[in-house]
């Protein structure tokens, strides 16, 4: 447990013995000055509460933390026999509204088809982008319907030998396997607003 957000938390849940909220984490871990003085975010009381929410979330049943009522967090280890884990509704993202660029998955194949990285691509690409007309449609139905193949742009940022890494959040659309996962490469679709790219 590297956040020293969570770290705090669980100390005064362990010396309090009771579920608190957010804010009174903060404040009382302020009060006894259990922060240290380059403490990262500016508010605080919500930083506190996305560090909870989101390792409740991501962790489910092998996390330490647990809700117990709306806003009120707790150790799992220290409920009694007779209370039971709050499960918050997760927050999803609205529906996607924007377009996104893609091919008719059947004109597609007939140019090519390949799995993984395929490293010469130049007259491929040239095939794509003069043969084929793209469609953009609704994200959310295109998600949906295999007729269509989206595209999608995709970086690696590299210096020497070591390639830039982060974590994904778990707030976005992407399937849940790969929400909190490690990526090492930086992308999304082709919208609308990008046509002029082709």
């Amino acid at each position: 447990m590297k956040s020293e957000f969570l770290i705090v938390a669980r100390c005064l849940m362990e010396t309090e013995r009771k579920p608190m909220s957010a804010r009174a984490l903060v404040d009382l871990g302020q009060k006894r000055q259990l922060f240290s003085d380059n403490v990262a975010g500016k508010t605080h009381y919500q930083t506190m509460k996305s560090k909870l929410s989101v390792h409740i979330r991501r962790f489910g049943e092998a996390s330490p933390f647990v809700r117990t009522a709306p806003g009120y967090f707790y150790l799992r280890a220290l409920l009694n026999g007779g209370e039971t884990p709050f499960n918050a509704k997760p927050i999803r993202p609205p529906k996607s509204q924007e377009k996104v660029l893609a091919y008719r998955t059947s004109e597609l194949d007939l140019i090519s088809t390949w799995q993984g990285v395929q490293t010469k691509w130049k007259r491929t690409s040239k095939s794509i982008l003069t043969r084929l007309t793209p469609h953009y449609v609704h994200r959310f139905d295109v998600e949906q319907d295999n007729n269509f193949t989206q595209i999608l742009t995709y970086v690696l940022v590299r210096r020497g030998d070591a390639l830039l890494a982060y974590r994904r959040g778990t707030y976005n659309r992407v399937e849940k396997f790969l929400q909190g996962a490690l990526c090492v490469g930086f992308g999304g679709h082709v919208v609308e607003t990008d046509l002029d790219l082709l």
